[in-house]
């Protein structure tokens, strides 16, 4: 697409710098000085296409690069959260197994079996206890990850700004 627009500018650079001769011809009847003006517009088209390609392509280099920084980073932060749900889940798990357990050590009569399902019921606790900690982290993560894709998202909106306004003032030349 940047390289379609690039050379769509380039073709109406190109076009305007050979009707601006045309027309100054039908207006002198001078052939040599009609030449003259043909060769200084074609000088002025062709300067501002030198000056103006080479700034196009490097803002349209670095839209590229930013746009894949903000890919990568979307990525990232949507990585992070379907962990986030995944590490939820678990903990929804765990919290429901907990109860099951203590519901069972309030009905088991056997000292032996009770002990079994107290000490099930602490290792819950840990697992829960480390769930929740690793939420935590995955949290703090998000909120990190989501900050560095926003501000790469306002790079790329400026990166996008600078291109439009150098579209915009090749537009006001050709005029």
């Amino acid at each position: 697409m940047n390289r379609t627009r690039q050379t769509a500018i380039a073709a109406a650079i190109f076009i305007t710098g050979c009707a601006l001769p045309i027309l100054a011809q039908s207006q002198t009847g001078d052939p040599l000085a009609a030449l003259l003006n043909e060769v200084h517009q074609l000088r002025l088209t062709m300067e501002r296409a030198a000056t103006t390609a080479p700034e196009m392509q490097l803002l349209g280099a670095r839209l590229r690069v930013q746009n894949e920084r903000v890919s990568t980073a979307s990525r990232d932060v949507a990585a992070i959260r379907r962990e986030i749900d995944d590490v939820s889940d678990v903990k929804a798990r765990v919290k429901a197994d907990e109860a099951k357990l203590e519901d069972a050590v309030a009905i088991e009569v056997d000292p032996t079996r009770r002990r079994q399902i107290v000490q099930e019921q602490v290792q819950m606790k840990e697992r829960a206890e480390q769930l929740s900690a690793r939420d935590q982290q995955l949290r703090a993560r998000e909120t990190e990850l989501s900050s560095y894709l926003a501000g790469e998202q306002t790079q790329w909106m400026e990166l996008n700004r600078r291109l439009d306004e150098l579209e915009r003032e090749i537009a006001r030349r050709l005029k």
